[in-house]
């Protein structure tokens, strides 16, 4: 489906990123998705936005849904902290985790679950020290991302229900492990830290589908690759609420498959 991969040894690896060849004694060897890239979610995200306002979208911000109400002709409107009651043509769940409570009272369950993991974003001193391509540490199971001048590293993975407060110990572990590959990347006791809940299924597929209510659609559950996913679950969203055939041929992301 386009994606093209290739296996690297263990020369071509630090060829390919010099910043690994400290590590080149505990390495085997990798995987090389020439087509993938790394970007900053949040700026797309507030540059997204602006387009959108530039197009008439509005956003209420700081408004929260307080339940979704379903009348006897199964359409469903939307209560707000603003004390709106909107009844609009379409409404797309995209809340993750928050999904599954704002469903419930409309008979609406969802197999989506909070994986609770954790980043690190550090300045970095030395560039040369820093990969440039995006590492996943496969037997870790942690990400490395260059951010321009910063450094993510992401991992773990915690079921601690919808607990968003930051275990030290965690940070302190996911710290050690950035120390062990890029030490001189830059000082990690000055990293930006966070933690976020993926919103995962048990088959790892996302739930983008309808519901018994006419106007009510589920786009959610895309785990730990929601930016990734993000544009073509937009696009599949778009297809079915508009009728549309999808590009792929059928719907492979419904509720009874998750």
């Amino acid at each position: 489906m386009g994606c093209e991969q290739r296996a690297l040894s263990v020369e071509e690896c630090i060829s390919l990123e010099p910043a690994l060849q400290r590590m080149r004694d505990h390495l085997s060897g990798g995987i090389f998705t020439e087509s993938e890239e790394s970007a900053d979610c949040f700026q797309l995200a507030v540059a997204l936005k602006n387009i959108l306002q530039q197009r008439g979208v509005t956003f209420r911000f700081n408004t929260t849904v307080r339940q979704l109400a379903a009348d006897s002709n199964r359409k469903v409107s939307v209560q707000t902290t603003a004390g709106e009651h909107l009844t609009p043509d379409h409404i797309v769940v995209a809340l993750a985790c928050e999904s599954t409570a704002l469903l419930k009272p409309l008979g609406i369950a969802v197999p989506v679950s909070p994986l609770k993991g954790y980043s690190l974003t550090v300045p970095i001193e030395r560039a040369a020290d820093a990969p440039m391509v995006s590492i996943t540490d496969y037997e870790r199971k942690v990400v490395y991302a260059r951010l321009g001048e910063r450094l993510r590293i992401a991992g773990m993975a915690d079921m601690v229900g919808l607990n968003r407060r930051i275990d030290t110990s965690r940070i302190e572990a996911l710290k050690q492990e950035a120390r062990n590959l890029f030490p001189d990347a830059g000082n990690y006791d000055l990293a930006t830290l966070w933690t976020g809940l993926r919103p995962a299924t048990p088959k790892g597929k996302p739930i983008i589908d309808g519901t018994r209510y006419g106007n009510l659609w589920l786009n959610i559950g895309q785990g730990a690759l929601g930016f990734t996913l993000a544009p073509g679950s937009a696009s599949v969203i778009s297809h079915l609420l508009r009728g549309q055939a999808l590009p792929f041929g059928k719907n492979v992301f419904t509720l009874a498959d998750a």
